[in-house]
């Protein structure tokens, strides 16, 4: 049997095992405790009202389920009924569970991890154990029983009674005020980013309206149409990003308008707000201005007043996800994240990224968790004579949380000779560049988990030698991507 092979069946086993051994625990625990001396508290969490309930590890219901305000008085009767419950039955055990169901669970988990925290910790009578239930759990439980879709708030409480009785969902955890506010600027910046690529889609078609030729990279021209004139944009890449564009967007939107400006004129605009601005710009712009066909004058000035609105809500969104991280620079020090920055090619933006995805570090107890928490893990489906079936990529969890992961993963193979040769030992295997910078994503993330859960300082374990097998075998995947990416655009003109 091949080592391949037997690490294969080990992870199957281990798969197997994991879910009869922790219920199995469980079960034994609740009869060690006692069924009737084991209190279970639910609350079924909405927007602006919660249900409750309440029974023993026997089954015996206790509580009905009911509806509770959202408010204080909602809260206190829901308190009381327990503190009640434990008064009268005394339990030895009370185990209180829900769904963190988006935003609407913080207020109230957080003031029922203060008001019981002596007995989540162990240190007051009688022990509490808060749970966590994914909301998909608990539908997966619920059709357990009904094989149809009929959810409502009774039956989801059912649900949960089963899962917990099972020993089933998470430890309860909120991140501290300072990994909340991390992840409130990491989706903050996250979201105007995402409006900042909607805005660029728009300003590139408004600017091709107003400025047919404005944006041609030259290069791609010349290689799609060898046959014809090369054409004289006024910038070629990155357009929204050059000072050269910028200028007329803000300050001269309307081309007719640089057209009726004198040389000098043009001149002063660009050494004002640029600070340089010399004859060869000036032969740019008006070599495309002879060369453009433009839209009469009446069309294109309502256009240009749009087009400068446009842009300047862009240079705002700019401003907001600069402002946003310079926001986390004081943030990501205060957290178990500080260390990550050392890793070279990560910065502060990346540890931010990181604790944002995790939430909280000791929600998992190990690196794997996290893996499979962000669905890097692959699917597995193995059954009769293929036990070894493995599929794609899970996929489950926070998209963003996995493209931050995979950016990361590159940026440290660039830099960090171990993890290089991690990488470019998985391209030469075979893998593409995604796959191998998946394999250098496993890598990273368990050094990124283990400085965050152990506070430990990143120490590299790079040496000269290592450095210059980087430089040079990161240069040979270079030209070898290079030449395969010549060859694919050889074949597409072939067909």
């Amino acid at each position: 049997m091949s080592n391949q092979t037997a690490s294969v069946q080990e992870r199957l086993q281990h798969l197997q095992n994991h879910y009869s051994d922790r219920v199995s625990a469980f079960r034994i625990r609740l009869a060690e405790t006692g069924l009737d001396r084991v209190l279970i508290a639910l609350l079924d969490i909405g927007k602006n009202a919660h249900w409750a309930t309440a029974s023993l590890a026997t089954g015996h219901e206790l509580v009905k389920p009911h509806r509770l305000p959202t408010t204080r008085s909602g809260l206190n009767q829901f308190t009381q009924m327990v503190d009640q419950l434990i008064v009268e039955y005394e339990p030895k055990l009370v185990l209180l569970g829900h769904e963190p169901s988006g935003v609407y669970h913080e207020p109230w988990a957080r003031a029922l991890m203060s008001r019981y925290d002596a007995h989540i910790h162990g240190d007051a009578y009688p022990s509490f154990e808060y749970r966590f239930f994914n909301p998909y759990q608990v539908k997966l439980a619920r059709l357990q029983t009904h094989l149809r879709h009929r959810k409502t708030d009774p039956r989801d409480l059912a649900a949960m009674l089963d899962l917990m009785l099972r020993g089933l969902g998470q430890p309860a955890f909120l991140p501290t005020n300072t990994e909340l506010l991390v992840r409130q600027e990491v989706g903050f910046i996250r979201g105007q980013a995402k409006l900042l690529g909607h805005m660029e889609s728009q300003l590139r078609q408004q600017i091709d309206r107003l400025w047919p030729g404005a944006i041609v990279n030259i290069q791609q021209f010349k290689k799609a149409h060898p046959d014809l004139p090369k054409p004289t944009p006024i910038i070629q890449t990155r357009p929204l990003q050059r000072d050269r564009l910028r200028v007329l967007l803000r300050y001269c939107p309307n081309p007719h308008d640089l057209c009726a400006l004198s040389d000098q004129a043009i001149l002063d605009l660009y050494r004002e707000h640029v600070g340089r601005a010399g004859p060869a710009l000036l032969n740019t712009l008006r070599t495309w201005a002879d060369n453009a066909v433009l839209l009469p004058a009446d069309v294109s000035t309502p256009l240009a007043e749009q087009l400068q609105r446009l842009f300047t809500q862009y240079l705002y969104a700019e401003t907001l996800i600069e402002d946003g991280r310079g926001r986390l620079m004081p943030l990501v020090p205060k957290t178990a994240a500080r260390h990550l920055p050392a890793i070279p090619g990560l910065g502060v933006y990346d540890a931010a990224c990181y604790l944002a995805g995790l939430g909280s570090v000791p929600r998992f107890l190990h690196a794997g968790q996290v893996w499979a928490f962000a669905g890097f893990d692959p699917l597995q489906d193995g059954s009769g004579d293929r036990p070894e079936r493995v599929g794609h990529l899970s996929k489950h969890g926070d998209p963003a949380f996995r493209d931050a992961l995979y950016m990361m993963s590159y940026r440290v193979a660039q830099n960090y000779a171990p993890l290089t040769l991690t990488f470019l030992n998985a391209f030469d295997r075979g893998k593409s560049e995604v796959e191998a910078t998946i394999h250098a994503a496993h890598r990273v993330n368990r050094i990124c988990f283990h400085l965050m859960q152990h506070d430990e300082p990143f120490v590299s374990h790079s040496t000269d030698r290592l450095d210059a097998e980087r430089v040079r075998r990161w240069a040979q995947f270079k030209r070898l991507k290079k030449r395969r990416k010549s060859r694919r655009t050889r074949g597409k003109r072939r067909r």
